[in-house]
């Protein structure tokens, strides 16, 4: 077969073909080349034909003989006016002795066009993910990255063009995270349906958390091609969970090992939890216990008041400050106990729960009992000692009081005796009148005042603290009075009229500024 029957040969070739010698002169062009887009082929050089590659003609050449063939697109001119895409493919050939080369010329525009509009709806598809702010990634049914958006561009400082067609396990050093990651991919692409709320590290940051939901990417006619995933950070509420989880499982610790016992209530008092030191004070199970109200264990008299504390607690403050409560057990029993408590709020500050440790105080309710019954015992003691001390006092007062008025008689039968005396003894009876005079209470006070301040101790120096202007006189009425001595007791001790004692005890009341109503002798007793 010479050149010529080889040529003609490729006019029955369905594309446009060239054939040029080493020079780069057109020896021929097949129908469909002369037709399309050559006029005067013989007297050009292939590479004028072609827009774009005529630059590097040179390189196009030396590549295609030591590879034995070359494609590249470009673009041709038509003989109809515009211009029309092509991929054109050079292979040197043998024939015979000549070296030649040839152009397989395929018209590509209807192509390049519908590349077009794929490139240009994938950047719109591409702008709308990259729009989104979760983390979004498409995967294939190799576990191979197809795309992503900007936003995890941004997070994993890893580009769309580094990730593509690699798998997880290439992009991080946590194969089993990988493996986990593929695990949950597999199952979107086996079941066909979305996988939800799936919190997971980030891959190449295990410190971050992202929660992820993973659908099937489908074609347009329905076949599953891989997987779509969109994964949104998590972090912040994820710590905030773990520091409350950890903060809850610190105060159930708190709460069920408390020495005292510990209640949990909603807001109108349901018993939500009890620990078991209050399950043991009450002789309940918890079980029981929060079938129970608050007020279910409160005696019936003081459930208002157990009402009323609760609702001012939950207006007005935080806490219950320390309250003492009384409880009903099981058996019907009371509890006495010590109540702190505290109102539990939402985020947004709304009291939702009532938290309290109630103290059993039933040994300090005996020991103050106890000591009470000691009080009093002692209190009774020290009353009937000084009730004896003052009738004492007043038994001697009483008895000065008759000697005082026998020995008045005496002196005044003395009296008629110095009026008509023999004059030898009238000096002698003087002498004795007046130191008989003397002996009296003004004489024995001190001694009375002495024994007073012993069984009334304290009672002058506070009576003067406040009131500082009594007089002497005042002072010994106030004494006769705190040791429940009548008006006429005081008369007969005083040697003074019943009318002058009531006119000294108005004066001092007078002087203590008391109304009419009030009584004087249970005023005294208060110092």
């Amino acid at each position: 077969m010479i050149l010529a029957d080889y040529l003609q040969l490729l006019d029955f070739a369905p594309i446009a073909l060239l054939v040029a010698d080493e020079k780069d002169e057109i020896l021929y062009a097949n129908k469909i080349a002369e037709a399309t887009f050559f006029q005067e082929l013989k007297q050009k050089e292939v590479k004028h034909i072609f827009s774009y590659s005529k630059a590097k003609w040179a390189e196009i050449m030396k590549t295609s003989k030591e590879k034995g063939s070359y494609s590249f697109n470009d673009s041709i001119k038509k003989l109809t006016g515009g211009s029309i895409d092509v991929n054109v493919t050079c292979k040197p050939i043998k024939f015979i002795d000549d070296q030649v080369f040839v152009y397989y010329i395929q018209d590509v525009t209807d192509q390049q066009k519908i590349i077009k509009e794929l490139y240009k709806e994938q950047q719109y598809t591409q702008t709308i993910l990259d729009s989104i702010p979760a983390l979004v990634y498409v995967k294939d049914l190799e576990n191979r990255i197809v795309s992503v958006n900007r936003a995890f561009e941004e997070t994993t400082k890893l580009t769309n063009e580094f990730v593509q067609g690699r798998s997880l396990s290439e992009l991080t050093s946590d194969q089993e995270l990988a493996i986990d990651f593929w695990k949950d991919d597999l199952e979107v692409i086996k079941s066909d349906i979305p996988l939800r709320k799936l919190i997971k590290p980030l891959f190449n940051d295990p410190n971050r958390k992202f929660i992820t939901d993973k659908i099937p990417y489908k074609t347009y006619d329905g076949e599953t091609v891989g997987i779509i995933g969109f994964s949104t950070e998590v972090t912040d509420r994820v710590n905030l969970e773990n520091a409350l989880l950890e903060s809850e499982k610190n105060f159930r610790l708190l709460f069920n090992t408390s020495p005292e016992g510990a209640i949990i209530s909603s807001i109108d008092g349901r018993i939500i939890m009890a620990n078991a030191t209050l399950c043991k004070m009450l002789h309940y199970t918890e079980e029981e216990l929060t079938k129970l109200s608050l007020f279910d264990i409160t005696p019936k008299n003081k459930r208002e008041v157990e009402a009323s504390t609760l609702q001012l607690s939950i207006l007005f403050g935080d806490t219950i400050e320390p309250v003492e409560r009384s409880y009903l057990r099981k058996d019907g029993s009371i509890l006495p106990a010590m109540v702190k408590g505290w109102i539990i709020k939402n985020e947004i500050g709304t009291p939702t729960l009532i938290g309290a440790f109630i103290r059993d105080i039933t040994n300090e309710k005996i020991a103050e009992k106890k000591k009470n019954e000691f009080y009093e015992k002692e209190i009774e003691r020290l009353k009937n000692e000084i009730d004896s001390k003052n009738r004492e006092m007043i038994s001697k007062l009483a008895q000065i009081s008759e000697k005082d008025g026998q020995l008045k008689k005496v002196l005044r039968n003395l009296d008629n005796v110095v009026q008509n005396p023999p004059a030898s003894i009238i000096n002698e009876l003087e002498n004795i009148l007046e130191e008989a005079k003397k002996d009296n209470i003004e004489v024995l006070w001190p001694e009375i005042e002495l024994t007073f301040e012993k069984i009334n101790k304290s009672f002058f120096d506070n009576l003067y603290k406040k009131h500082p202007k009594l007089t002497k006189n005042e002072k010994k009425i106030t004494a006769l009075l705190r040791m429940n001595m009548s008006s006429r007791e005081i008369s007969r001790i005083t040697h003074q009229n019943i009318r002058s004692v009531e006119m000294a005890r108005t004066r001092l009341r007078k002087k203590l500024n008391l109304k009419r109503s009030d009584n004087l002798v249970a005023f005294l007793s208060q110092f």
